[in-house]
């Protein structure tokens, strides 16, 4: 309940500031690497896909909603965590908010006239929309409709209870923005997510790392 009330809110700030401010309209696309932070399971960097757009403020706020699409594998898990769980390996969809981003860094003829260098931080709300994936327990590769979702499964005969990852998580990002004439922009960002998206494991959190092209209307 917490949470849902957090996600109004941000949507509810999002939109005051879309009434009284101007706004410049942004759109970006590009190839991301998803990872995670975690304690003992080993997880490896995988290609993804984000693409999304944002509205730019005057006062240098920005606020977003991108779609993303991750890739992810985690193994050598712990019997003290994730009981006869061996193997995840899922792709999901994502659909993620950012009410809030704000310059800390905005650097105009940044080494030449018609270059412009942005760095920026905000909080994000991410929700996956569907993840399919397969796990591998007790020696026995078992496809999941949806990772997120609890799961009954049948297990060398025996019923095995897969408890769903959590699926709405909350984290910050910090993108370092390259603009050319103020018009086209390339962006490394990095988000780190507070949310530990499931219990197999003392710590697993999503991180990684997208390279995207953007354009301004």
């Amino acid at each position: 309940m917490e949470h849902r009330r957090i996600t109004v809110l941000q949507i509810l700030l999002t939109v005051s500031l879309l009434a009284f401010s101007q706004v410049q309209y942004w759109v970006e696309v590009g190839p991301s690497y998803s990872t995670v932070n975690a304690t003992n399971v080993a997880y490896n960097l995988k290609p993804s896909f984000r693409a999304g757009g944002f509205v730019r403020y005057d006062s240098d706020i920005e606020s977003g909603v991108y779609f993303s699409q991750r890739s992810l594998s985690l193994s050598g898990f712990i019997s003290q965590y994730a009981d006869k769980i061996q193997k995840v390996d899922f792709i999901g969809n994502y659909l993620e908010i950012f009410p809030i981003s704000i310059d800390f860094v905005n650097k105009k003829k940044f080494i030449i006239d018609n270059l412009s260098l942005n760095i920026n931080a905000g909080f994000f709300a991410s929700y996956c929309l569907g993840a399919k994936g397969d796990v591998i327990i007790d020696g026995v590769k078992t496809k999941i409709d949806n990772i997120y979702k609890d799961s009954e499964l049948t297990i060398n005969g025996e019923k095995y209870k897969f408890k769903g990852f959590r699926p709405l998580e909350f984290g910050v990002g910090i993108g370092y923005k390259l603009l050319v004439y103020d018009k086209y922009f390339f962006r490394l960002y990095v988000p780190w997510s507070f949310t530990n998206m499931t219990k197999y494991d003392k710590t697993i959190s999503y991180t990684g790392f997208t390279l995207s092209l953007g354009y301004k209307f």
